[in-house]
């Protein structure tokens, strides 16, 4: 069965089948009636492009992706037609070359003329006049029906490009009206033999261009993820008529500038411009309105002259899942952002991905940090490439190593093609990178006086006692002025102290009672949090730190229902245990979310609140989550004496992270309920969201506890594996059946997760498991395969190899040297192959100090001292006149001694080499049997 876009090329070629041979049995008309055809040799020519076109009839075909409609099959029995008629026309044509000998044109006259008299010529144009009008009536149809395999694909190209916002489609749908506008034609007069070449041009066309565009969407897909947008899109938008003083410099010298307007716009003024400000001054919401407003688009045009221009933002998010608080999240957003904008760039900066047969997988290769910094490269040197602006937002929220991610803004920055705008806490290792150009620096709660007055003025006056008293007593205008006083440049504190003080209008507070309520509130954050927690009635408190403590815990913003389970596990322990999914359906859960909030607002106050989460997922199960109403809420909980507070309220017996696990499992028992019905991919993702979270949140209970919940293991396996059983050969496989075929998916996965407690358990139960004799062993698993969630979105952190693990396996029995049948390479052999990889880019995922102890475990658990490793070397071919070629890479046999002191340290080296030694010679003693 044909793809649709391949039903396309083949239409293509029989059109042109079709347009030559009318002209060859004009041609034979010509030669019956005049004799003028050139030479017999012509005639050869006309069987070899008769032949070649047959031959492309008759070329095997993929097999198609979705069903196709009853036109796109009609195509193929056109093809098959066309064949039919081919063989006759070669066989007349065979007959002229085999009579050109006798008596030259006038043989081949009567030849023709003979064949006339049989109909044979007759025959062969009735059916080419069958053929061009079923071709162009079906080809008319698969371009217009909906329901055609053709437009369906179309449109699904059309569809996403739109929810990317992307113009990758512009050209394809270009030539898809093109083509439809030469078809009406035909209709018209289909004689014309222009028209048929046209159409075959055009069809080719739509084909080419339909696979180049369906390859660009898989790499677009493949860079974006759910949340790509979803902190901007959460960000407060500024109050009206504030921040609008960054595009503008005070006239009065003495003032202080921003010379942002002036960095934007200068040809001259690249390199990066940080906004810093204290902790709820405003920055995530004043980058929204930098990214958002038309005079900043206006700007960079000014910069970017003649040239094209790309506008990009992220916004790091330390509550959000990992690709929103990574280097990997950053860079996939920002690439996704320009290349939709672009898509001609895709090719060139993705060409890796672009040729590769992983890309036309269900679930291709995550992203490396590697993969994108050389797109990146390669996006600012390509021809036609765009000068880009960053906006990247939060980088206090970036869950890594700060000056990690420092090295990688100012390396993007490399380029005069680029400017930055960057935001973060005023942190000492932002001021040390950031800080030294005073032109390009913006302390924001410096200049957000008269923004917070506005809020002051218009929040206050929209109550319409306060609007009445202010006209009344001047006092109350005084109390506009101390609010802003005290807020000192933090609009939060301001959104707080409102809030309290229309708590008190409405209990007809009078102006007195009033600054008595705003002289008691701290001016600090953190102590206004710790007055807040104070205001929780008793009889709540025990809730609230059981809600703060899983919130703490919690790898991102939780769904609101999440917060529904931690109130039925007081009651019921064992509730994630139980066979009944949680909810039934989708309106439950949002009916039990909605209720949520006034459960919250009890129990957190203004410390948490609940709403509805923007994402690119056109239909999620979860619509409303909670979270903190801001970053340092998180901050203040963290501290030791809230630390102390929260767990004086819950008692020892409770542990967050238990409970984490719990609500995970009842998550995905709810995924598992309602998911088959969902109509795309989502469900998918959301499981394997959940089930990255639920081990992590495992093993961090493990760590913290030694606590290992088998039976929710063996709870969650069971639901996977009925999950899987019911979805259908049609739903993607959730774990790839190629990685656990020869052990129980949860097994391997939690030697992967490093879930150490359960992997001993299991081990001790089934020692089995150690001898199974597929193509892998757990410790292939534990040592060289990519974690579940590896690169993705959902993943909180990246793989790290476990000493502890690998020695449990070691120590069971598993043998390092254990060959698998299809590469012919042992654990031990991938173990020193992806170290050295890694060694080579500089990027270990692993700490060095356990790679060490890891290698040593092998050596000691009888790993080959004698292996020979395949690495990559990199070469120049000689051609001719003294000239080199390319260079190229070839994998070349190295010893483990070169390994070792290619990739560790020289007093390491000693130390595994003395392992060695100790190996070898208890090795010798055992031979003579005197171990």
């Amino acid at each position: 069965m044909l793809d649709p876009l391949t039903a396309i090329s083949l239409a293509s070629a029989v059109v042109q089948f079709v347009d030559f041979s009318v002209k060859l049995v004009s041609a034979g008309h010509e030669l019956y009636e005049k004799g003028s055809l050139a030479d017999n040799d012509e005639v050869e020519q006309i069987t070899q492009d008769l032949a070649n076109l047959t031959e492309e009839l008759g070329a095997d075909r993929p097999a198609a992706a979705k069903q196709l409609s009853q036109d796109e099959i009609a195509i193929k029995k056109l093809a098959r037609s066309c064949k039919e008629l081919a063989d006759d026309m070669l066989a007349v044509l065979t007959t002229l070359k085999a009579q050109k000998s006798e008596s030259g044109l006038e043989t081949v006259r009567k030849s023709l003329r003979n064949m006339r008299k049989k109909g044979k010529i007759q025959d062969i144009e009735k059916r080419l006049g069958k053929i061009r009008d079923e071709l162009n009536f079906r080809l008319t149809a698969i371009l217009s029906k909906k329901q055609s395999g053709v437009s369906a694909l179309l449109q699904d190209l059309s569809d996403e490009t739109k929810r990317y916002r992307s113009t990758s489609t512009e050209r394809l749908d270009s030539l898809h009206s093109q083509l439809l506008a030469v078809l009406e034609n035909q209709k018209k007069s289909y004689a014309k033999a222009a028209d048929m070449g046209t159409i075959s041009a055009k069809c080719l066309s739509l084909a080419e261009e339909g696979k180049h565009v369906a390859t660009a969407q898989k790499i677009l897909r493949s860079l974006h993820f759910k949340t790509i947008k979803t902190r901007q899109v959460n960000v407060k938008e500024a109050h009206p008529k504030t921040f609008e003083w960054i595009f503008k410099d005070p006239d009065d010298p003495l003032k202080p500038r921003t010379n942002f307007r002036q960095w934007m716009s200068s040809e001259s003024k690249n390199g990066i411009y940080w906004i810093s400000g204290k902790a709820g001054s405003g920055k995530s919401t004043l980058m929204k309105f930098l990214i958002n407003h038309q005079v900043t688009t206006s700007l960079l045009e000014s910069w970017a002259g003649v040239e094209k221009l790309a506008i990009v933002s992220h916004f790091f998010w330390s509550s959000g899942n990992a690709m929103q608080k990574s280097q990997e999240g950053l860079l996939q957003s920002l690439l996704f952002q320009v290349l939709r904008q672009y898509p001609d760039l895709i090719q060139p900066c993705c060409r890796d991905r672009w040729g590769s047969p992983d890309l036309y997988q269900d679930d291709p290769d995550p992203w490396t940090m590697q993969e994108l910094s050389d797109c990146f490269a390669r996006l600012v040197e390509e021809p036609g490439a765009p000068k880009i602006f960053l906006l990247i937002d939060g980088l206090d929220e970036y869950d890594g190593e700060h000056l990690d991610l420092v090295q990688v803004l100012q390396s993007l920055n490399g380029s005069p093609r680029i400017k930055m705008c960057v935001s973060s806490r005023p942190w000492n290792v932002f001021e040390d990178a950031f800080g030294g150009n005073a032109e390009q620096k913006l302390r924001l709660h410096e200049f957000t006086r008269g923004d917070i007055m506005r809020c002051v003025n218009d929040q206050l006056g929209a109550n319409t006692r306060f609007k009445k008293l202010k006209t009344e007593d001047p006092e109350y205008v005084q109390l506009e002025k101390d609010i802003v006083d005290k807020a000192e440049g933090v609009f939060l504190w301001v959104f707080l102290v409102i809030r309290a003080l229309l708590r008190g209008l409405s209990d007809d507070n009078d102006i007195d009672f009033l600054k008595e309520r705003l002289d008691t509130l701290p001016a600090g954050l953190e102590e206004y949090f710790a007055k807040i927690l104070g205001t929780i009635e008793a009889v709540y408190q025990e809730q609230t730190a059981r809600i703060f403590q899983v919130m703490v815990h919690s790898t991102q913003a939780l769904p609101a229902i999440c917060l529904q389970f931690l109130a039925v596990e007081k009651k019921d322990p064992d509730y994630a245990l139980r066979e009944e999914p949680p909810f039934v359906s989708v309106e439950e859960i949002n009916a039990v979310s909605i209720r949520m909030q006034k459960y919250v607002n009890a129990r957190c106050k203004d410390l948490l609140e609940v709403h509805a989460l923007s994402t690119d997922d056109q239909e999620p199960l979860f619509t409303y989550y909670v979270d903190f109403l801001h970053r340092s809420v998180r901050d203040f909980l963290e501290t030791k004496d809230m630390y102390d507070w929260l767990g004086s309220r819950t008692g020892n017996h409770f542990d967050a992270r238990i409970s984490l696990c719990k609500i995970t499992l009842a998550e995905v028992k709810t995924i598992c309920h309602l998911g088959p019905s969902r109509p795309d991919q989502s469900s998918h993702d959301d499981l394997l969201d959940m089930l990255c979270q639920f081990f992590h949140y495992v093993r961090m209970a493990e760590r913290s506890g030694g606590i290992c919940e088998v039976a929710l293991v063996d709870e969650l396996h069971e639901v996977l594996r009925a999950y899987q059983t019911g979805a259908g050969q049609n739903h993607v496989p959730l774990i790839p059946a190629y990685r656990y075929k020869d052990y129980e998916p949860i097994v391997a996965l939690a030697v992967e997760e490093n879930i150490l407690s359960y992997v001993r358990e299991k081990l001790s139960l089934h020692p089995q498991l150690i001898s199974l004799s597929g193509d892998w062993t757990l410790l292939d698993h534990a040592t060289t395969f990519p974690s579940l969630g590896f690169g993705r979105e959902f993943q909180d952190t990246i793989r790290l190899l476990e000493v502890e693990t690998i020695s449990l396996l070691l120590s069971h029995g598993v043998r390092p040297n254990k060959k698998d049948p299809n590469s012919c390479r042992s654990t031990w052999d991938r173990f020193l192959k992806q170290h050295h990889e890694q060694k080579q880019v500089n990027y270990l995922q692993t700490p060095y100090r356990d790679i060490v102890e890891i290698t040593k475990l092998f050596i000691r658990h009888g790993a080959d001292p004698n292996i020979e490793v395949a690495t990559d070397v990199n070469f120049r071919t000689h051609e001719s006149r003294g000239r080199w070629g390319r260079q190229r890479k070839i994998k070349l046999p190295t010893p483990l001694k070169d390994i070792l002191e290619a990739d560790f340290r020289p007093a390491d080296v000693a130390q595994i080499n003395k392992v060695l030694e100790e190996k070898n010679r208890f090795s010798v003693w055992k031979l003579i049997g005197w171990e």
